[in-house]
């Protein structure tokens, strides 16, 4: 799918194409990446089968190329087949696979390349933004949750099981200044260091809290004043 930027490589290469870029950030997806350098450029390369990288079309990307977005990115989050791009002004935009609403434009809607402004409530600017494998998550300027997509495990913090085609924001979360998200399930951080968790626990990645769907728990204590933590497909970690 031309996700390494490159040929086969069984040892770290570094891209012909970056060679003379200084990068400051990067995102990778199931297939695809995207970089951005120190002057905001974007680069990106790899799987484009549902236009997840942005580009207007469907063709695969076998070497970094730069991206023609003309706004300024903060940063860059990558589902499996979808994207979001966060603007320095606080706004979301997202292309490709939509097949569980997870780019946040509505019911029924297909798959998109090219990049699409997510619509808020006025007022609402997000602070950051990680996706899961078919729902977004991000937190506003105020600390609060938004989230779009699949929900069938409770991923976006609510029951129901129905996939969730615009944002909402999600009850009870307050106060979050960091999200982590693995395929189906979230690890949050609030301004006190609590840890809360939500989403699919079918293999005990939110901790002993039953083999199931999970709505937002906070962890006892063993993980109080957390300071950094990532959530992966089936796991969970957390420091002191």
């Amino acid at each position: 799918f031309g996700a390494l930027g490159c040929k086969k490589q069984s040892t770290p290469s570094q891209l012909e194409e970056l060679k003379e870029v200084s990068i400051c950030s990067l995102d990778a997806g199931r297939n695809s990446c995207f970089c951005i350098d120190t002057e905001q450029n974007i680069y990106c390369w790899g799987q484009n089968s549902f236009g997840e990288l942005g580009l207007g079309d469907y063709l695969v990307r076998e070497k970094a190329v730069k991206h023609p977005f003309t706004q300024t990115v903060a940063s860059i989050a990558s589902g499996s087949r979808h994207t979001v791009f966060l603007t320095v002004s606080g706004e979301l935009y997202t292309c490709g696979d939509s097949i569980f609403d997870q780019l946040g434009q509505g019911p029924g809607k297909p798959e998109c390349a090219d990049l699409q402004k997510v619509q808020f409530p006025d007022g609402v600017l997000i602070a950051s933004v990680k996706c899961g494998f078919g729902h977004t998550l991000c937190i506003d300027t105020e600390g609060k949750v938004w989230g779009f997509g699949y929900n069938k495990n409770c991923e976006l913090g609510t029951c129901g099981g129905t996939n969730v085609p615009l944002p909402i924001c999600i009850p009870g979360l307050v106060n979050i200044s960091q999200i982590s998200v693995g395929g189906h399930h979230n690890v949050l951080r609030n301004d006190s260091g609590d840890v809360i968790v939500f989403g699919n626990n079918s293999m005990y990645q939110l901790g002993d809290l039953g083999c199931g769907s999970v709505l937002p728990t906070h962890l006892n204590n063993e993980f109080a004043s957390c300071c950094a933590f990532s959530a992966k497909s089936a796991q969970k970690s957390a420091r002191k």
